[in-house]
């Protein structure tokens, strides 16, 4: 089965997160934040943080011309969407291969709807206020539903082709999930859900993505619980431990509130307190997922022997809880954990125990589809990163 899948604001996160799940032959990345899927099995589409958007892909459209962009989006319906009386039809079109403005866009749907409605067809069209349909576009016309369609157009190789989505990423669930929480501090941190999601799979890979059941997820530092809150959606066992007794308090209160809401994900919840840097956890612990320390909050790039000191502290405690955790995990056990980059006039300062990792028995995980250098999470006007390290014990 071939896809397309769109990807989010940094692309390389997409790409190692389908490569994880999917695996590295799975996928061609075909420039303009789109990558091509070829694979046999049922992809869990909900699972990733980092994919806008999944479409099917059909045919090449012979010439890139309006008339034929038509002809084939109008033999596509005639088959696959055949006439029903009282039945409407909701249409929309996205331009990821940047061949038509929107006002061709929007020529393109009242021709297309002109033709159907000879045949009777009742047809809406979703008016484009760019090229590329937003997600509550999509998502509010029900252009994923039995009776709605998103024709999306891509380039590959040269040629012209189309596709039509089979999910949108549900923008108001993920603001749910996160704003709607009991218990949220910002003096934490802010993990977005959707890059839980990516940092779970990072870890996780393609061994449980379909069948995650009866495998654990521990986070050392689980804060309010959000990566625990998303490895349960996706059938995980989950066990989290933070330094400070509030976090577990806030843990506690948000993953009850989930569960009931959620009455089909797994109970199978272990939260205590407990040191990661000396801690001993109970098995089995499958998978260990984190956003570790990130260290103090800045507002500014630091003098440079300030960022010294700074990223001295951090990178002692990230060594201790390195050794802890390889103590007491099995080997070829897998982590994903998001350790803090700091911005600098030059690019980033890392941790210096990442250039360690062999001796202290880790294998890095390299993407081929993403540089680790790329795999760091961050915005415009912030100043820590979130540096994806994905590691398996030797």
């Amino acid at each position: 089965m071939q896809y397309i899948a769109v990807l989010g604001r940094q692309p390389e996160f997409g790409l190692a997160e389908l490569e994880s799940l999917l695996g590295t032959q799975a996928i061609t990345p075909i420039g303009g934040g789109v990558a091509n899927i070829a694979y046999d099995h049922t992809i869990p589409f909900a699972r990733f943080g980092s994919v806008i958007k999944f479409a099917k892909v059909h045919q090449t459209i012979d010439t890139p011309s309006a008339h034929a962009v038509v002809s084939a989006f109008y033999k596509y319906i005639a088959s696959e969407h055949p006439y029903e009386q009282g039945v409407k039809l909701k249409i929309g079109i996205s331009d990821y291969s940047k061949t038509f403005s929107r006002h061709t866009l929007g020529q393109l749907g009242l021709t297309l709807k002109k033709e159907l409605k000879k045949e009777g067809y009742s047809v809406r069209i979703v008016p484009n206020k760019s090229p590329i349909l937003g997600s509550a576009q999509v998502i509010h016309n029900n252009l994923t539903a039995p009776h709605g369609i998103e024709f999306v157009m891509f380039k590959q190789a040269g040629a012209l082709h189309y596709a039509t989505s089979v999910y949108e990423q549900d923008i108001e669930a993920y603001t749910a999930r996160d704003q709607a929480r009991p218990m949220r501090d910002a003096r934490v941190g802010m993990l977005p859900p959707k890059l839980a999601q990516t940092i779970i799979n990072l870890a996780t890979g393609k061994t449980t993505a379909r069948q995650p059941a009866g495998h654990t997820v521990l986070d050392p530092f689980c804060g309010t619980g959000v990566i625990l809150q998303e490895a349960l959606l996706m059938g995980y066992d989950v066990y989290g431990t933070d330094l400070e007794p509030r976090m577990i308090d806030y843990s506690q209160q948000n993953l009850r509130w989930l569960t009931e809401r959620n009455t089909h994900i797994p109970k199978n919840i272990r939260l205590q307190v407990g040191d990661a840097s000396s801690y001993t956890w109970q098995a089995p612990l499958d998978f260990i997922v984190a956003e570790t320390y990130l260290g103090r909050p800045l507002t500014g790039l630091l003098r440079q022997s300030d960022l010294v000191d700074l990223v001295q502290s951090v990178n002692t405690l990230h060594k201790k809880v390195l050794i802890n955790i390889h103590s007491q995990i099995s080997t070829n056990t897998r982590l994903c954990l998001a350790v803090p980059a700091w911005r600098t006039k030059k690019g980033f300062a890392h941790l210096p125990i990442l250039d360690q990792l062999d001796k202290m028995g880790y294998n890095r995980i390299e993407f081929t589809h993403a540089k680790a250098k790329d795999l760091i999470y961050i915005r415009d006007n912030q100043f820590v990163g979130r540096e994806l390290v994905v590691l398996q014990k030797n």
